[in-house]
């Protein structure tokens, strides 16, 4: 799910989405994931000065992909899901 609102970027996955299918989608998640964690950990387990951008492009990959990802699932199922996960956390503060 995007973080933002941007339509570009919107129409763009809407329209990738269905090119590459499902499983595709997930194995590109899961390397953009990847590569986030690899950044996450130069900079805080290994001590590497990054900058936020090289951060922030992970993030956007990830935020991207999952969008792509998500779109495979129905909507309100997520939303639910969203919502159960803010609510545990709400409990932990």
């Amino acid at each position: 799910m995007l973080h933002w609102n941007n339509t570009r970027a919107a129409d763009k996955v809407a329209h990738a989405t269905p090119r590459w299918g499902e499983e595709t989608h997930a194995l590109i998640c899961v390397g953009e994931m990847a590569e986030l964690t690899s950044e996450i950990t130069r900079k805080y387990v290994q001590g590497r000065e990054l900058t936020d951008f090289e951060i922030l492009e992970e993030i956007a990959d990830v935020d991207i992909t999952l969008a792509a990802l998500s779109a495979f699932y129905p909507r309100e199922a997520l939303e639910a899901a969203i919502e159960l996960k803010l609510n545990k956390l709400e409990s932990k503060l």
